[in-house]
């Protein structure tokens, strides 16, 4: 099933997911690629791992074959996501343009918009893994936010000028999470679990 048909099935209705803040990408600064650069590892060791621990709800009498299903295949999408952005990160890196700008830009937008249908698509799934995937996806969508308060209105590139494809509201002073301290924290929540043999390293 593709991701459009997918989130069509799992989530129409839903409302936004209260996790999940807009944070603007109108800022000034640079400063962006080397936190985007430090977060993306860290981004897509916790899905990978949140990827893994579903995995091994394979045969939980808790779960029909279909929920099972349906919880492994909104977890992949996710980390398909946020292996998405850490791929556009690296490519803006190595040739910064507007083009790779706008598919950093793209990737989170898409990070962010699939969230709330990712939690819809886990109800069924035992408590302590609906905690452990919101744990994800709410330290995701901070860093994201973090990393697009950051962000140019516009990006230069030769002769060429792009503007951001959403203006939103401009943050000032903005105190970024630290990514290190948010997977110490995500550790926690799955070693309280008894997943912590899956701990992100």
């Amino acid at each position: 099933m593709n991701r459009r048909k997918f989130f069509g099935l799992a989530a129409a209705g839903t409302a936004a997911l209260a996790v999940v803040p807009t944070i603007g990408i109108t800022g000034c600064s640079t400063s962006w690629i080397a936190v985007a650069e430090k977060d993306a590892p860290i981004l897509v060791g916790i899905a990978e791992t949140v990827v893994t621990v579903v995995a091994s709800l394979t045969g939980n009498p808790e779960l029909t074959p279909v929920a099972l299903a349906l919880i492994q295949e909104a977890v992949a999408i996710f980390s398909a996501g946020i292996k998405t952005l850490a791929d556009a990160i690296t490519a803006y890196k190595e040739s910064a343009g507007t083009s790779t700008w706008s598919a950093v830009v793209a990737a989170m937008n898409a990070v962010e918009e699939d969230a709330p249908n990712v939690i819809k698509a886990i109800t069924q799934a035992p408590g302590g893994i609906i905690s452990i995937i919101t744990s994800a996806i709410g330290i995701a969508i901070s860093l994201i936010s973090a990393i697009q308060s950051l962000l140019p209105a516009t990006v230069t590139t030769g002769n060429k000028v792009a503007v951001a494809p959403a203006q939103r509201v401009k943050v000032a002073n903005v105190t970024l999470p630290d990514s290190s301290v948010l997977k110490s924290n995500f550790n926690a929540v799955l070693s309280v679990y008894g997943y912590g043999k899956f701990q992100v390293q």
